[in-house]
């Protein structure tokens, strides 16, 4: 897919969940990378690009293997690679990951709870440690993370703060 979008660029489409989404971003970020060109076409949210991947209308969509482990089982959609650090999917597990197939594209995707400015400590204390509670329940991971495909971690307001700021701010 990836050669093909260099051999012939913008020839193939490539749905992302909305202009500004992870998966937008991620399309970008790995085109100037491999030096490949897709054609961006913005969907507003992950089930209106899936059913162009799966309809036809489009080439390619990323997203979530939980979200697409269900098209994916029954043979309507077809996984070429996941991305992460080097570690295959535990809901796709015969799928390579990009960097098994010479692509070096692994990219961060994180999200976390947010407060205004000046939110009383004891109402963030509260929220992080039930949200920690909820993280630590392995009943609710198997749930409700688990069939997203992602990772969940927890830790210290301050630790997500120095997190959040490192990760955003420029070189």
């Amino acid at each position: 897919m990836l050669e093909l979008a260099k051999a012939k660029p913008g020839a193939l489409t490539w749905g992302s969940l909305g202009n500004g989404s992870n998966a937008h971003l991620y399309m970008e970020w790995m085109q100037a990378q491999v030096g490949a060109k897709f054609t961006h076409i913005p969907y507003k949210g992950s089930a209106d690009q899936l059913r162009a991947v799966i309809s036809g209308e489009l080439h390619v969509g990323n997203n979530t293997p939980g979200v697409v482990l269900a098209h994916v089982r029954s043979g309507k959609l077809r996984v070429l690679g996941v991305v992460t650090g080097g570690k295959r999917s535990a809901l796709l597990p015969d799928v390579p990951t990009l960097k098994e197939q010479g692509y070096d594209l692994s990219f961060r995707n994180w999200l976390g709870i947010f407060l205004p400015t000046g939110a009383p400590n004891d109402l963030v204390r509260k929220i992080n440690a039930d949200v920690g509670k909820l993280l630590a329940d392995a009943a609710f991971v198997e749930k409700f993370v688990m069939p997203l495909g992602v990772t969940a971690g927890s830790g210290t307001p301050e630790e997500f703060a120095a997190f959040a700021k490192a990760t955003t701010e420029a070189p």
